[in-house]
This record gives C-alpha cells, sequence and structure tokens, in this order.
C-alpha cells in the first residue's frame, strides 16, 4: 500500500511539472509570436509588375495541381430567361473527388441534391456507384483519347467550360487566361478578408489565341487582386468595355474567387459568368452560370483504398 501511495504521490508531482512546462512553453511562444512584426507591405514604388504576374501565373497553375489531393462540394446554379422573359432557375450540388491519371486530372461528380432537396438514399447510392465506376475505368479511357486542350491541362489556375460544345460554342473562363493576355497597371494595396493583397487593374486584353471560346478577352476590363505574401491571385473581376466601371455593368459579370485551405493552397471558392444578354461576347452563352466550391477535405487513405472496390460492393464513403 505505501509502495501505491509513493507511485501516485510521484505521478502527481510529474503531471504538475509537466502542465507548468506546458503552460510556460505557451507563455514563451504566445511572447514570441507578439514580438514577431508583421511582414512589412511591398514597395508599390519599385514594385516589378510584370514579374508579379508572371509569378502569380506560375505559382495558381502550380496550386491547381494540388487540387487532386482534395475532395469537395460542388454547386452549380444555372439561370436562363425563357421565351416568355421568365428566368428559369436551376440548382444541382455534386460530391466531387479527383481521379489522377498520365493523361489527364479531372473530378467525378456524383450528384446530391436537386434545387436545394437531396436525392433519394437509392439515388444516392446508385450515383457513387456510377462513380467509382467512372474512377475505375478513367485510367484505360484517360489512355486512348487525345490530350486535353491548353484551356484546360494543369499548366494554368483551374479553368472552368462554361457552354462548351461540339459546334465551338461557349468558353474557358480562368484566372491564367487574363494574367497571359492583358495589360495591368495602377497598383495599389487593399485588405481582403484579413490577407494583405495588391490590387491592379486589368485592360488591353489581347486575343492571341484562334479558339473562339477565349476571344471574349479583347471585350473586357477588370480588376485583379494578388495575395502580397503568397503570390497568388485571390480574387479577380471583369466586365465588357462598354461599362466604365463594375457597379456600370449589369451586376457581376466574370467573378473568380479563391480560398486558402489546408497546407496553405489556394483553391477556388467561386467562379460566376453572367453572359446573360451578352451571348455576341461570349461565343454564345446567354446564361448566368455560377459554380461554388465547399467542404475541401484533403484526400484521405480511405478514400484512397475505396476508389477501386466495386461498386455493387461499397459506394465512395462521404
Amino acid at each position: 500500500m505505501r509502495y501505491l501511495k509513493f507511485i501516485k504521490t510521484q505521478a502527481r508531482r510529474l503531471l504538475n511539472v509537466l502542465m507548468i512546462c506546458a503552460i510556460l512553453s505557451i507563455s514563451v511562444w504566445a511572447q514570441q509570436e507578439q514580438k514577431t512584426p508583421p511582414a512589412p507591405p511591398p514597395n508599390l514604388e519599385t514594385l516589378d509588375v510584370p514579374a508579379l504576374i508572371q509569378a502569380s501565373d506560375r505559382n495558381g497553375a502550380a496550386m491547381h495541381l494540388h487540387l487532386l489531393e482534395f475532395t469537395y462540394i460542388q454547386k452549380r446554379i444555372t439561370r436562363e430567361i425563357d421565351p416568355k422573359g421568365k428566368v428559369i432557375e436551376r440548382i444541382r450540388e455534386f460530391e466531387a473527388y479527383p481521379i489522377k491519371t498520365e493523361a489527364r486530372h479531372r473530378h467525378v461528380l456524383s450528384l446530391i441534391k436537386k434545387d436545394g432537396v437531396p436525392v433519394s438514399p437509392e439515388q444516392l447510392k446508385l450515383n457513387r456507384q456510377f462513380a467509382v465506376a467512372e474512377m475505375e475505368q478513367a485510367e484505360p479511357e484517360d489512355a486512348t483519347t487525345s490530350p486535353k486542350p491548353e484551356s484546360e491541362a494543369g499548366g494554368k489556375y483551374v479553368t472552368a467550360g462554361i457552354g462548351i460544345g461540339s459546334a465551338g460554342e461557349g468558353i474557358w473562363l480562368g484566372v491564367s487566361q487574363f494574367l497571359r493576355q492583358c495589360r495591368f497597371d495602377a497598383s495599389r494595396l487593399e485588405q481582403l478578408e484579413n490577407r494583405q493583397t495588391i490590387v491592379l487593374n486589368m485592360h488591353s486584353c489581347q486575343d492571341i489565341h484562334a479558339d473562339l471560346r477565349e476571344a471574349y478577352l479583347a471585350k473586357l476590363t477588370g480588376i485583379v487582386w494578388i495575395d502580397a505574401t503568397d503570390k497568388v491571385v485571390i480574387r479577380l473581376k471583369a466586365w465588357p468595355m462598354s461599362a466604365l466601371s463594375a457597379e456600370q455593368s449589369t451586376g457581376e459579370v466574370i467573378v473568380y474567387e479563391q480560398q486558402r485551405v489546408q497546407g496553405g493552397i489556394w483553391v477556388p471558392r467561386r467562379i460566376r459568368l453572367n453572359g446573360i444578354g451578352k451571348a455576341a461576347i461570349f461565343n454564345g452563352v446567354d446564361k448566368d452560370m455560377i459554380f461554388e466550391f465547399t467542404d475541401y477535405r484533403h484526400f484521405s487513405t480511405e478514400i484512397k483504398e475505396t476508389e477501386v472496390l466495386d461498386p455493387k460492393k461499397k459506394p465512395i464513403p462521404f
């Protein structure tokens, strides 16, 4: 009994010592954090704008590849005008999980909601089974398909295809297209969601591509926000040059917003093209299309293991 009491006493003393050490460590860490000055703002007088644009394009393209390490929820909101002038809205939500092969990188989408209403458990299970089957078949299919267009390749920020059809209609919408084809000036600093950003006016975009799906760039102007620390575009807005400002245009026309997730990776949060009444600018696209990205989760071992299973036996868990 005396021996047990001695052990308990020593254990309590050891626990107290550990707690004190932990408190002291936290206190020292907090003092160090308080003493660490924030990063100084960039000097706009010596700012090399072309170098900043190139760095942002390069960094955004590199982070695009990390998107294949995450699953997420994608919401698609589509608004169109019917022949009677009434706005028709459709909302779809999907689970998205990645396929990474030698030929192409993409996410498989599995429908989970329609117009805010969850699909039935039976339909959800079936959708996931189809998604698993598509993931299993991706390798042989991708090995035989031709290379993807540059607009879809991994060498750019994430690009959304809107209204893309076999006849060449629709557009590719992404950040890299603007960074590579527009001029930037009038630099200033602005806090955006607690991040220091460098804001630049965007204009004189050139149509250097034969592809009509990127010709719309030459008709737009806008603003870009670049994170001063990470050198990545975190917001971009564009509108037709016929409007003097975004406010004078018909609301939002093009918006591309990013968010910072695990590992300091910037990924899409919202992409929008409001092409209603602007089909002549956007290669036949006459609708308002919004992509919203939420619930990013790092691709876990559990999902990696289940993606090769027979969909009849076990769908991907979410």
